[in-house]
């Protein structure tokens, strides 16, 4: 798969350990903010490991919203993917089981659900995907990105929310693709194998969700008197401890096997 993650100069401490985990499990596109860019240029950002590095000028709405920012997705995608999927990959994600996530044969598109409350056991209309660790059929993105030319539909965008991951949502559908969603999980512990195929929640400390999961979104919630900076590097460190827990753990299982054997 290609994974493509949107980053600017505020995600930059986060970056390193996103972009490896990535690399693991696909082709990673790099795509960084013209105006406010994470890395100082290609080399920066292929020394990361990512495979390609790509500077964007389109507005992006904040956070990969409004027409343009959809427009400018799809376009960076057809430009860029080479593979049969592409993902969208926050840079505050850790991809942990990239072939876990897909084996749906039907399905065109793949998406964290929104609308999953299991804390409070209940359960809400789901209505789109989230938008990081979302996959798209790459066959799928041409018809999209027409439909996005159709003033009608850019319109009703412009007077919605214009939120990039549901707008992808519903142009999927109506270009008659098959829209597969993953279940959504808090940051709680969990029963073994409910979350097999991915757990996507964000970080608590004390919780170990992340090991029956193949997507990991985390954020430390900001406390009195704490910058946006700081924390933004206390998520990066809990990705970089959980990621070399993760590799420790796998390691040991992988040690463990060949002494079967």
């Amino acid at each position: 798969m290609d994974i493509f993650i949107f980053g600017y100069d505020k995600d930059a401490c986060m970056l390193p350990h996103s972009v490896a985990a990535a690399a693991r499990h696909g082709r990673v596109v790099l795509v960084d903010q013209a105006d406010a860019p994470a890395c100082s240029g290609e080399a920066d950002a292929l020394a990361l490991g990512a495979a390609e590095y790509v500077r964007t000028a389109w507005a992006r709405g904040g956070n990969l919203n409004g027409v343009e920012a959809v427009r400018g997705m799809l376009d960076t995608y057809m430009a860029h993917g080479t593979d049969e999927w592409v993902m969208q990959l926050d840079s505050d994600m850790l991809l942990l089981d990239g072939a876990g996530l897909l084996g749906d044969a039907q399905a065109d598109m793949y998406g964290q659900a929104i609308g999953w409350d299991d804390d409070k056991a209940m359960q809400r209309a789901v209505q789109y995907c989230a938008g990081g660790g979302m996959l798209i059929r790459r066959t799928m993105l041409e018809p999209m990105r027409r439909l996005m030319d159709d003033e009608g539909i850019a319109a009703r965008v412009r007077s919605g929310s214009g939120y990039s991951d549901r707008v992808l949502t519903v142009l999927c559908g109506i270009a008659g693709g098959h829209v597969v969603q993953h279940r959504y999980q808090s940051a709680q512990q969990a029963e073994s194998g409910l979350l097999r195929r991915v757990g996507w929640y964000r970080w608590e400390e004390g919780y170990n969700l992340w090991r029956n999961s193949c997507a990991v979104h985390f954020g430390h919630k900001i406390a009195p008197g704490e910058t946006d900076a700081e924390q933004r590097a206390a998520t990066a460190e809990t990705m970089r401890r959980v990621l070399a827990e993760f590799d420790a753990e796998q390691a040991a299982k992988e040690q463990e096997g060949e002494t079967d054997l």
